[in-house]
């Protein structure tokens, strides 16, 4: 019995398992949130607007001044664009849109929707179709969207800003679009934080796994366990940047969308 107890401490003692029972110990509840995040599995639909206001009011102002648009007298003209993604790892099939509830584009308040186009697809097999109906609004249809596979479309409207257009419809199992504010921030200037994350981590895990494994090496500048102290701090500021990044990365355009952020 001695000698099993002498083992386990001779195995505590060692300065890896010290250094592993560390990196448990700061990483392990991030680590668990993240896979189960990642292993997940469900149907999440989302969309964003932007707009660009083009005309207000301005006709009105002047009594020779007309606007036209394809022939039509317009008082504000505006142009949005509205992305729309599955945000989840469960597959939507055109199927999961029941027809009481459909995908549609509508405008709100006097606003009027003088055309639509989709511009972007990051997946031709998907076939994303839009129309507009008698009653105003535009629809849209498609075969199927995997992970972050979706459309950007561009509206054409008499509104002033994104707030003078609707987006409705829901999913079986999912329940109505969500609205995700995205960031239009180029991915690799998040990514660098990814990486600068991971490069601090690595710097904490190396200072304490040196101090562990040679005492008093380090120790002109400090004591072994300021080092410790140090490494440890270093390796939870780097999990504080690499969880920040994990986070903003589903605030980014889908790969393939990148047309929702473009110039309007």
């Amino acid at each position: 019995m001695s000698s099993l107890s002498e083992w386990i401490t001779a195995i505590l003692d060692s300065p890896l398992i010290r250094l592993l029972l560390v990196v448990l110990a700061v990483s392990g509840p991030v680590l668990a949130v993240f896979f189960y995040k990642r292993g997940r599995r469900e149907k999440l639909p989302q969309y964003d607007i932007r707009s660009n206001n083009i005309v207000k009011g301005l006709a009105g102002k002047y009594d020779l001044l007309q606007v036209l648009y394809d022939g039509r007298q317009v008082q504000n003209l505006a142009v949005s664009r509205v992305i729309l993604w599955n945000a989840g790892r469960e597959t939507i099939q055109d199927s999961d849109v029941p027809k009481a509830a459909p995908m549609l584009i509508q405008p709100v308040g006097n606003c009027s929707i003088l055309d639509v186009r989709i511009v972007a697809q990051n997946n031709p097999a998907s076939n994303f179709r839009i129309s507009k109906n008698r009653n105003g609004s535009a629809s849209f249809q498609f075969e199927y969207m995997d992970k972050n596979q979706g459309a950007v479309i561009q509206v054409v409207h008499t509104g002033t800003s994104s707030r003078e257009l609707d987006v409705t419809g829901t999913v079986k199992g999912a329940g109505n679009l969500i609205r995700k504010d995205l960031t239009i921030q180029p991915a690799r200037l998040a990514r660098r934080q990814g990486i600068v994350g991971v490069g601090v981590i690595l710097i904490g895990l190396a200072e304490v796994a040196i101090t562990l494994a040679f005492p008093g090496v380090e120790g002109f500048l400090m004591g072994d366990r300021e080092y410790i102290l140090t490494g440890i701090l270093l390796v939870v500021l780097g999990m504080v940047l690499l969880g920040g990044f994990l986070t903003r990365r589903t605030r980014f355009v889908p790969r393939g969308l990148e047309a929702f952020g473009e110039s309007l």
